[in-house]
Order: structure tokens, then C-alpha cells, then sequence
């Protein structure tokens, strides 16, 4: 059983009713905003709430609630997302007791919201440092149940649909029925579909077959504005290939964003699943996490 958390839920966006829950000290001057994977909200992973527990009391967790949020993706653009994530930052930093440290923490689908958030954001973001956990290539996740042959049929179905005016709306039935692909997300919006997995799309960051070019990219916005990296991938990720070494994964990584980064480091959680759910890999986590948020302290 998760222990209930007491906090604070505070409206961010009000014109989006966007809110956010913060635990912890109510009066920290320092957090770390959570952004979760897909089709996920607050309390997504049971690590949040231990962590939550053991923060130092100058640092309050802040689950943060987007438009892409719950079944929110379906109908959410990256674009729509980052707006979000910006309205936060300005919200926290617009408190009187806003004079500390903003760490970006995100799982699985909120990885790539992070990355993304800092490659368009990192030269004026006050936001320092970076923590990813459950680190996957959403493409490489869906290319273990389909093939390369259905994707690109998806994407001509989304792009024809979006040229005929119909690219915010859902999949018609009939062609998701005859398109199993389409039937992972039913009802997610053709253009949505499209912009998430075609080439060079979100879907494909952390790519275990990216080369390091392509990786130093990827990381740029966290290399060349020297914010702190933390990463943590789960030992048997199932969401990741078997036969990608996991620790080899995590060297390129680390190695992509070093340039220019003060912190880089990261550990593989052995024997744990996507979710991080296992008990032994949620104290390697806080730990883990708490380390990190000490020594990018001093950085």
C-alpha cells in the first residue's frame, strides 16, 4: 500500500485548469517537477511518494498535471506541452518564496517532455538540472509488436488525413480496426500520430541504434548550457530490447551529454521493470536521486 500524500495543490494555468501537487516542506525554496509517462497523472510511480518522504526539508516534489497528462496525449502536441511546462516554471518562480533550485524529473514518456523542454528552452530556462528515469525509445517499444511496414502505413493514413483537413481529429473506426498499430492509442489525433512517430519525431529520441551524433543532438540542449544530468534506466526494462546492453546504453548516453554538462552521471537499477515499482529499486532510486540533488548542489 502507498502511504496518502499531504501537500498542496496548486493551479498553475488557469485558463488551461492546468494544476500541479506539491509534497513536502511548505515552505521549500528548492524542487524537483515531476513529469510522467504516458497516460499517466499524479501518483504515477510508487517510488514518487518515498521519495517525497525523504526530500531534505529546503526541497518540496511537484507532480506536475499537463495538457498531455491521463488520456490527454491522445490529443496533446509536444508543442502544446512545452507551453505548459513554461507556464509552471513561471508560476514557481512568480511565488514570493521562489529563490532556489528547479530540477526537471521525468519517466518514460516525460523523458523526452525534458529533453525536449530543454532543447528549445535551455539557454533562458532557470531550470539546472535534469533527472530521467525509465529511459526508452517509444519507437523501439513499438517495433517489438509491430513492423516497420505497419508503422509506415500509419503514417501515410495520418498524413492523408491531415491534407484532407481531418488532422485533429481521432482515427476513423474502420481504420484503426483494420490497422492493429493504430489500436495502441485509440483515439489519439492524426496529427499527433504523425509528429510523435515519424522520422526524426519525439518517438525516436534514446534510440539504443543512434549513433553519437545523433546522441549529442538529442542531449544538446542539456550539453551546451552545462545543466546537470542524472539518468537512471531500468535493468529489465521491457520496454527496451533484450538484446540492447543496458549499461553500454547508459555509457553513450552520458557520453552524448558531457560536453558541457557540470554533472553527468546515471546508474542501470538491476532487476527492475519499466515502472520502477520493485522495492529494491526504489531505494536505489532515492538514494540515488538524493545523492545527485547533493552533489549538483555544489556544482
Amino acid at each position: 500500500m502507498v502511504a496518502p500524500l499531504d501537500g498542496r495543490l496548486h493551479i498553475y494555468a488557469s485558463s488551461k485548469n492546468l494544476t500541479c501537487f506539491e509534497s513536502g516542506s511548505p515552505v521549500a525554496t528548492n524542487h524537483l517537477i515531476f513529469y510522467g509517462g504516458l497516460g499517466t497523472g499524479l501518483a504515477s510511480m510508487p517510488v514518487l511518494s518515498r521519495l517525497s518522504a525523504v526530500l531534505p526539508p529546503d526541497w518540496s516534489l511537484v507532480q506536475a498535471l499537463t495538457r498531455s497528462s491521463y488520456q490527454g496525449f491522445l490529443t496533446t502536441t509536444s508543442t502544446e506541452t512545452l507551453e505548459d511546462m513554461e507556464d509552471l516554471e513561471a508560476y514557481f518562480r512568480g511565488l514570493e518564496r521562489e529563490t532556489g533550485r528547479l530540477v526537471l524529473m521525468g519517466a518514460s514518456k516525460g523523458c523526452n517532455d525534458v529533453i525536449n523542454f530543454f532543447n528549445v528552452h535551455g539557454a533562458h530556462t532557470t531550470a539546472d538540472s535534469a533527472i530521467l528515469m525509465s529511459l526508452n525509445c517509444g519507437l523501439e517499444a513499438l517495433l517489438q509488436h509491430f513492423t516497420v511496414e505497419e508503422l509506415e502505413k500509419s503514417l501515410a493514413i495520418a498524413s492523408s488525413q491531415i491534407e484532407s483537413g481531418h488532422g485533429t481529429y481521432p482515427f476513423p473506426p474502420e481504420v484503426i480496426e483494420k490497422h492493429k498499430i493504430l489500436q495502441v492509442c485509440k483515439g489519439i489525433h492524426a496529427n499527433v500520430w504523425h509528429t510523435v512517430m515519424c522520422s526524426g519525431g519525439p518517438a525516436e529520441n534514446l534510440r539504443s541504434t543512434a549513433n553519437d551524433e545523433e546522441l549529442i543532438k538529442t542531449f544538446e540542449g542539456i550539453r551546451s548550457t552545462g545543466k546537470n544530468l542524472h539518468l537512471l534506466i531500468a535493468g529489465n526494462d521491457e520496454a527496451i530490447p533484450d538484446k540492447v546492453d543496458k549499461e553500454e546504453l547508459l555509457r553513450r548516453f552520458l557520453n552524448a551529454a558531457r560536453g558541457g554538462a557540470l554533472i553527468a552521471s546515471g546508474k542501470v537499477v538491476e532487476g527492475a521493470y519499466h515502472n520502477m515499482q520493485q522495492e529494491n529499486a526504489q531505494a536505489v532510486i532515492v538514494e540515488s536521486v538524493l545523492d545527485f540533488l547533493k552533489q549538483s548542489s555544489k556544482a
